[in-house]
């Protein structure tokens, strides 16, 4: 699948490799081999993939390794839909560029706006904001765009959905015609398409399908139980795997909290993360969970969007899910950056038809429960 084996194919600095491998990516996803490059030379970029394929890592390089460490003043600009993702992209540029000190800050609504106004005072080199309070500081004065050298839209469809389109061509109207311009995007709307033909210059484009982010490279197990024995296999199949990173999915909140509490009242070392749960909680969970060592965490697929960690192990589908697209959306989240990745199913006889209908397409080897 992958034809560049390494980083330093790329010619990074050496502090940048150090970074990465100290993260742990081993070498280019399908995206960043093919973008990555392009980004490094300066071009106006334009790339659609899916959440998860590694698209964040693709402009926090190119950040890292072309922003000019000498100069003060906001030269890379990252525009975010949500605090949450701000804060999750905050971090993955904070950890590419640990060694080169490189640091960025995040600014979004809810925020005490007199904390933003003293992380700015620093003088960043890089902020990573929501549309709406970047603007409510460009408006104040606080937040100066005529140095940005690198601006940073990402989750542009998301964008498009909340709202933010009109924020997004103020942001593009005032910064410099010669700052290199990403826009990163699951889907490709018109209004997007139009956005880029007016202010990118000649981008290169990569749109990845679904298919081409192929999970052949994770190895796929089922085990077929009766609706009775599902907890108990669970339980054998954790004990078993008792030194990984774990990601349970369930199909509803209301199993993954009966879960969770199952599996923490037989002693497991294990979080519940739940969509309805306060961002200061749910951030609290998410970095107990980034943490290296053996862990589990019990989610649901609405909770888990958004979700970007790089070294989980093994995928446990608890209740398996009814969709092709959603088998692969969360087994994807392992054999992350050129790691082995490990999924197993539990499948009911009320899964078989669904399960027959995502084998089909799927590398699924079915075993027998030992």
């Amino acid at each position: 699948m992958f034809k560049i084996e390494s980083f330093s194919a790329y010619g990074l600095s050496s502090e940048t490799l150090r970074s990465l491998e100290r993260i742990g990516y081993v070498r280019p996803s399908l995206v960043q081999e093919k973008a990555l490059g392009h980004a490094l030379d300066g071009k106006d970029l334009i790339c659609q993939a899916k959440t998860g394929s590694g698209k964040t890592a693709i402009f926090a390089i190119t950040i890292v390794e072309r922003i000019d460490a000498g100069s003060s003043g906001i030269q890379a600009l990252v525009l975010a839909p949500t605090r949450e993702l701000a804060i999750q992209v905050t971090n993955e540029i904070n950890r590419i560029g640990y060694y080169r000190g490189i640091k960025a800050i995040t600014i979004y609504g809810g925020q005490d706006i007199r904390v933003q106004f003293k992380k700015l005072k620093e003088k960043p080199r890089v902020i990573v904001c929501t549309p709406g309070r970047l603007l409510d500081h460009v408006r104040r004065g606080s937040i100066k765009l005529d140095d940005v050298r690198f601006l940073v839209i990402d989750e542009a469809d998301k964008m498009l959905e909340i709202g933010f389109l009109d924020d997004i061509r103020f942001v593009l109207r005032r910064v410099s015609d010669d700052a290199q311009l990403m826009l990163f995007s699951a889907t490709m709307p018109s209004e997007i398409i139009q956005l880029a033909k007016n202010y990118l210059k000649n981008p290169y484009v990569l749109r990845i399908s679904e298919d081409e982010l192929s999970v052949d490279h994770i190895h796929q197990v089922a085990y077929k139980v009766k609706e009775r024995e599902k907890l108990r296999a669970l339980i054998n199949l954790l004990y078993r795997n008792k030194s990984k990173k774990i990601l349970i999915f369930t199909n509803t909140k209301k199993f993954g909290k009966y879960l969770f509490s199952k599996l923490k009242d037989k002693g497991f070392y294990v979080r519940f993360l739940s969509g309805d749960l306060k961002q200061e909680t749910r951030e609290k969970i998410l970095y107990w969970f980034r943490r290296k060592g053996s862990r589990i965490l019990v989610a649901s697929d609405v909770a888990s969007r958004g979700l970007d960690i790089v070294d989980i192990d093994l995928i446990i589908n608890y209740d398996f899910p009814r969709y092709d697209k959603l088998y692969v959306h969360r087994i994807g989240r392992t054999g992350r950056f050129g790691r082995a990745g490990f999924a197993i199913s539990l499948v009911t006889p009320l899964d078989e038809k669904y399960f027959q209908l995502i084998k089909s397409r799927n590398n699924i080897e079915i075993k027998n429960l030992r």
